[in-house]
């Protein structure tokens, strides 16, 4: 199944983005303050942060926003309520964080988690408040090898200078784990986080990329130039793309995991310079780096199935970008900068309303299933708190190892476990490119 969905994206995702890859509007965020992060749950229902205490949703695309109420605690004295970091992560059966959005202060003495979108707050605490002086973001990274695992790091600056992160290690054995890098992996300010199958990749403001294994917890580095890097991407199979702050005529390429790195051929200098500072690919022929141009501006460079890149200049310096599979993306940078590519939901105007898509918000969604008793015997009661969806989900059954054990193509009110094995399975609700997944015990 993974590979169809691999062979689906290299065909489909790429196809689609090309036929919009110069067609970037600007996006009115009803903001000037720079928009530091974004997070988006579907192509058309996410969230930005950013300086003065930014954080707004839309559900439309980006058409219309809503402003939410940010956190009131967790900022350091003499911070000007700059959020630097939004993810998403919904939670786990045997874990003690909660399930939500995350949100970093930039100088900040813990994090702040909002199941319901701004109304209540709890906190992620850091092992020591005083770490971090500079955090440059929070990532949630997916879960690793279908073990149940989910790397949920912020990272950023020391106050001593040296790259630093704290990360909570999410599944089954959920503990708190934080971390500088000491002699010989003493770094400076880690700019970017991604992974690979098996490896957590930091990079850093001294050109080094640094590598963590998840399982032995042993450290590798790879020195790409002393001028920085700001960015990292880890796609499938092994290839990684990373840029530094010489990313105004070269990109580096690895296909070995990080162990080796070559200057990409088919990436061309052109005029305007750019120092790119956040990258996003689908696979090695298809993805949007963006960055800053002559100081003053913002480029948006685009690779698509030709293997040729393309640019976009834009008003302001851009920070971070998003590509989903169906071709939409988006870009936000400073002074309330967000810019577009892909086709706008559809509007229901049969109401008069312009604002409203089909679908639910995902919050809602993932509230919205009920699974008892758990744990179970094996019968499985599955309840929908509201008929209100559009269109029923998909049910699936896996292990804890990701295999697919059962499928049903509509919404079920029971499911039979009685024929398994005792132990752990997770129940997979499927709408749109929705997914909420439950977790039961059978004994």
């Amino acid at each position: 199944m993974k590979i169809l969905h691999i062979f689906i994206a290299l065909l489909c995702s790429c196809s689609a983005f090309s036929q919009t890859k110069f067609d970037w509007k600007v996006v009115d965020t009803k903001t000037t303050e720079n928009i530091n992060d974004m997070y988006w749950h579907t192509p058309n229902v996410g969230y930005i942060v950013g300086d003065n205490y930014l954080f707004k949703k839309t559900t439309d695309g980006g058409q219309t926003w809503k402003d939410l109420t940010p956190p009131t605690t967790g900022e350091k004295p003499g911070n000007n309520g700059n959020i630097v970091g939004i993810d998403y992560h919904p939670g786990f059966s045997f874990s003690h964080i909660d399930s939500g959005l995350f949100i970093t202060w930039q100088k900040g003495f813990h994090g702040s988690i909002t199941p319901d979108e701004g109304q209540s707050y709890s906190k992620f605490l850091y092992s020591d408040s005083t770490m971090f002086c500079n955090i440059s973001g929070f990532t949630a990274l997916e879960e690793n090898k279908g073990n149940g695992y989910v790397n949920l790091i912020t990272y950023g600056e020391s106050c001593s200078g040296n790259g630093v992160f704290q990360n909570f290690y999410n599944g089954p054995f959920s503990f708190n784990h934080d971390e500088t890098f000491t002699n010989p992996q003493k770094a400076h300010k880690i700019t970017d986080v991604d992974k690979d199958s098996s490896l957590t990749i930091f990079a850093n403001s001294d050109g080094y990329l640094r590598s963590k294994q998840w399982v032995t917890g042993a450290y590798d580095s790879t020195l790409l130039d002393t001028h920085g890097v700001t960015s990292v991407a880890a796609l499938n199979g092994g290839a990684w793309y990373a840029a530094t702050k010489r990313g105004f005529y070269q990109l580096y390429k690895s296909v070995d995991s990080g162990k080796t790195f070559s200057v990409d051929s088919t990436y061309e200098p052109t005029f305007y310079y750019p120092i790119i500072e956040d990258m996003e690919f689908l696979n090695q022929n298809c993805g949007i780096m963006v960055g800053s141009s002559n100081i003053r501006n913002g480029v948006i460079i685009i690779k698509d199935s030709s293997n040729s890149w393309f640019h976009k200049l834009a008003d302001k310096p851009l920070n971070k970008a998003k590509l989903f599979e169906n071709g939409v993306g988006y870009v936000i940078g400073e002074g309330g900068l967000m810019m577009r590519t892909g086709a706008l939901p559809a509007k229901d105007t049969s109401k008069g309303d312009t604002t409203v898509i089909k679908g639910v918000n995902f919050l809602q969604f993932e509230s919205e299933f009920v699974i008892f008793p758990n744990p179970t015997d094996g019968k499985v009661n599955i309840k929908i708190l509201t008929k209100d969806l559009g269109v029923l989900p998909a049910v699936s059954v896996y292990n804890t190892s990701g295999q697919k054990l059962r499928e049903y193509d509509n919404m079920v009110d029971k499911i039979d476990l009685s024929s398994f094995p005792k132990g752990e399975y997770i129940i997979d609700f499927r709408m749109y490119d929705k997914t909420v997944q439950k977790r039961i015990i059978k004994y």
